[in-house]
């Protein structure tokens, strides 16, 4: 666990789009900081302001775009809980399992209670009962948690993490059907692509098997 190459690459998925989405915190960005000890852990992101002058020793830093660095970090504060999840680098958990796991959580907590809670209550039993969960993922998220609680407790003070008004099913034109999306795309990304199938009912998968209805191909496939 304190392998220095594991923790940045721990901080690179943290930071990516897929994740809290935090621009200004690239690889040469991240390896540095580490180095000056201004990063430790995912929490430590979120108090970077305090270098703030110190930040103008560094070369390539002027006041737009360590502003901007710290703009980005305080806008990933408000994100959701797949986000979380995904960004948290837990084995087995991408982006679609993020949002089952999410939804999950939302649908078991009580109304005030707090998400870490939620997280410490979970049971490898009821994640594995869940569609689209298989026991590897359930033991990954049970593992993980169970060894990372007070990290996870300290993140989570650190967001504010929107809570859904509603769990349901969406029903649409593409209700039923499948999709995988591979390659690039002149006037859409991927992302964009997922999102509307999602919204449209339809489901992303990340791989092709005999159960895919369409398979999207966009250049470079």
């Amino acid at each position: 666990p304190h392998c220095p190459a594991k923790i940045q690459g721990q901080l690179e998925m943290f930071v990516w789009k897929q994740g809290l989405n935090i621009d200004g915190l690239w690889v040469k960005q991240l390896e540095l900081f580490l180095e000056l000890w201004w990063i430790t852990d995912f929490v430590s992101i979120f108090h970077l302001a305090k270098y703030r002058e110190q930040f103008f020793t560094l070369e390539g830093y002027k006041e737009k775009s360590v502003n901007n660095l710290l703009e980005s970090i305080e806008k990933s504060r408000h994100t959701t809980l797949d986000r979380v999840l995904v960004a948290l680098w837990i084995p087995q958990v991408g982006k679609k399992t993020g949002k089952i796991v999410a939804e999950y959580i939302f649908s078991i907590r009580e109304e005030t209670e707090e998400i870490i809670h939620v997280l410490n209550r979970l049971t490898y039993e009821a994640l594995e009962t869940i569609y689209d969960i298989g026991p590897e993922t359930a033991q990954s998220v049970i593992d993980y948690v169970e060894e990372n609680q007070v990290l996870i407790e300290r993140l989570l003070h650190e967001l504010d993490i929107a809570t859904p008004l509603k769990i349901e099913k969406v029903w649409g034109i593409l209700n039923g059907k499948s999709f995988c999306v591979t390659g690039s795309f002149d006037a859409i990304s991927r992302d964009e692509i997922h999102e509307f199938i999602e919204k449209n009912g339809g489901e992303v998968r990340t791989s092709v098997s005999g159960k895919l209805d369409y398979l999207i191909v966009g250049e470079n496939a």
